[in-house]
């Protein structure tokens, strides 16, 4: 595919101070000089590889065309490609990174357990952020809600709010397990606060509905792996019902 650099470059500080990225651009302008192999407009042609960046060809060219659009539609993301993008706009340092975490959070709503992309990785500072993403949305549909909390309409609210809740509490255990797998390091108690601090609102009703349990009954059925059952009890600790 062809980009005009001037557009990657205003949109991402990697291609604009990338080291590798400029050397090339300056070598390829020199063979340009010498073989006098210009383009039929004048404009001088550049190459990078993408495998060098994610293994996605589809996802890079979503995003760059969402650097020429500004549109978030024009990025498809899905519960699939959700963590990818938020990692590919951090890994380029993107100026609208807010956008991408927004878009991710969207997305991620209906995900139970999300999946991680081997490349670029997921920062724990990223991770935080998408997670507070994710429970400032829930708190924003909390706006829109009738006012009688008797109705049809407000129990299937509660109910949406409720599942909502359940798996932004997953988000953090599957980033401890993922951040193994790829030899991340972490401070699990700085990450605990960031969680606490995150769900501090909710802690009542994470109690009483069970939500820790109904999340760790899930995963002993086979839909996570050992080490997100462990940092599910290590994060939230305190936050399981317990019997008065």
């Amino acid at each position: 595919m062809e980009v005009h650099s001037g557009v990657l470059k205003a949109s991402s500080k990697y291609f604009e101070s990338s080291a590798q990225f400029v050397e090339s651009q300056q070598q390829q302008q020199q063979q340009n000089n010498d073989l006098e192999s210009k383009a039929g407009d004048g404009t001088s042609r550049y190459t990078f590889s993408v495998g060098e960046i994610t293994r996605s060809d589809e996802c890079f060219q979503r995003l760059v065309l969402f650097f020429y659009t500004h549109q978030p539609e024009d990025l498809g993301c899905t519960v699939k490609t959700a963590l990818l993008y938020v990692a590919l706009a951090d890994f380029l340092q993107v100026s609208k990174i807010d956008i991408f975490i927004q878009v991710a959070a969207r997305a991620l709503k209906d995900a139970y357990v999300p999946k991680f992309p081997r490349s670029p990785v997921v920062s724990e500072p990223l991770m935080v952020r998408l997670l507070e993403q994710l429970v400032s949305d829930i708190q924003r549909a909390e706006s829109s809600k009738c006012a009688c909390e008797h109705c049809l309409e407000c129990k299937k609210y509660s109910e949406r709010q409720s599942q909502s809740i359940l798996q932004a509490l997953i988000l953090p255990a599957a980033w401890v397990s993922y951040a193994h797998m790829e030899r991340l390091s972490y401070d699990v108690l700085d990450l605990r606060v960031h969680v606490r601090r995150i769900f501090k609102g909710y802690v009542d009703r994470i109690r009483r509905e069970r939500m820790l349990e109904k999340n760790l009954l899930r995963l002993k059925r086979g839909e996570g792996p050992t080490t997100m059952r462990e940092a599910l009890q290590a994060l939230y600790a305190s936050y399981f019902y317990t019997e008065e």
